[in-house]
């Protein structure tokens, strides 16, 4: 989805037998900016730092979680968290992007924050949740086809992510069958890139048709709708925006990575972040909000159900409670799943 950027790195990503990421740091200088402040009597030069891409950003760190927005909702944040303004005419660091993330970062960091009435403004807090289980006969079948896929040496698809493996099928057209079968020969391809993508999803037609199925016993209507399927190895951390996205996705991750780990961790508001299980269980989420995932040891692969294109879905809320699916998990689980009572989060403010 994304095309390939020429940032210098702070990780480079080495295989280690394979199956492992293995992060490098590199000390590297990433070019940054100096100015001058004449304003003072003594000449001082800022420093600001560049931007980094979501695959160098440490996801554990505040700044990293807030690095995805954008300088306007940095300082809408600082406004409506915090009540704080700039002087659009009088302040020089009002339009500072590195100056408002140092503000924010102070005010996230004191706990003895209140707004302008006196009232305590709450520190950022964690809410744990998990998605709808998925029929384990299915979800064997997903890890074994998995597991046989010939990933491709590059990430070139989504450059900006750290992951060590990363494919994006994009749907058939309407005139084509959902479900691909081996040998089938695709139909109104028109164009060079209709027919490699073509070629490509009978390439994956393994993977695909069972990634079909397992979205089809959850919500049926999103399996009709969603444009493109990214089929992941060992994606770690990014935080990001999905800035093409036009709706909530649905993600599902599977693997022998450790329990605990490999949380699917999306913002649901300036005090509030979500961190959803999702193995071995589907979870809705908008990845319109910043999403990362959280530390894991061991091979974790994931399925992401997506829309690019059609009709707009507007923002609501970040992450929603799937619907609650009989066929789905062991019955212990599903009935665990029912008697849920469930939260939602707040709803988006533009």
């Amino acid at each position: 989805m994304n095309s390939q950027s020429s940032r210098r790195r702070l990780t480079e990503v080495f295989l280690d037998g394979g199956d492992q990421i293995q992060p490098k740091k590199v000390e590297l200088l990433l070019s940054p900016t100096t100015k001058e402040n004449t304003n003072s009597d003594e000449n001082s030069k800022v420093t600001t730092k560049k931007k980094l891409s979501a695959c160098d950003r440490d996801a554990n760190e505040l700044r990293s979680q807030l690095e995805p927005l954008s300088t306007p909702q940095l300082r809408k944040r600082l406004h409506r968290t915090f009540d704080i303004r700039f002087d659009d005419d009088g302040d020089e660091g009002a339009y500072d992007r590195d100056n408002i993330m140092q503000q924010l970062l102070r005010c996230y960091g004191s706990r003895d924050n209140s707004d302008k009435n006196g009232h305590p403004i709450p520190v950022r807090t964690v809410r744990y949740e998990h998605g709808v289980p998925l029929d384990p006969t299915l979800l064997k079948e997903l890890l074994d086809e998995m597991e046989l896929i010939r990933w491709p040496r590059t990430t070139r698809e989504r450059p900006k992510i750290l992951a060590q493996g990363y494919i994006i099928l994009q749907r058939p057209p309407p005139s084509t069958p959902a479900t691909i079968c081996d040998h089938e020969t695709p139909t109104k391809a028109n164009n060079n890139k209709a027919k490699r993508e073509a070629e490509k999803l009978e390439r994956f037609s393994g993977i695909w048709n069972k990634a079909l199925r397992a979205i089809e016993s959850v919500d049926k209507e999103f399996a009709r709708q969603f444009t493109a399927l990214a089929v992941t190895k060992n994606f770690k951390g990014s935080p990001h925006i999905d800035t093409l996205n036009i709706a909530p996705f649905y993600g599902l991750s599977l693997g022998g990575f450790a329990n605990g780990g490999g949380k699917l961790c999306v913002e649901c508001s300036a005090t509030c972040v979500a961190e959803i299980d999702t193995r071995g269980k589907f979870a809705k989420v908008d990845g319109r909000f910043c999403h990362w995932v959280s530390d894991y040891e061991g091979t974790r692969y994931s399925l992401i159900y997506y829309v690019t294109h059609g009709k707009v879905v507007p923002q609501t809320t970040a992450i929603f409670k799937p619907p609650c699916i009989d066929a789905a998990g062991n019955e212990e689980e599903r009935k665990n799943y029912r008697q849920i009572d469930w939260d939602p989060p707040p709803v988006f403010v533009p």
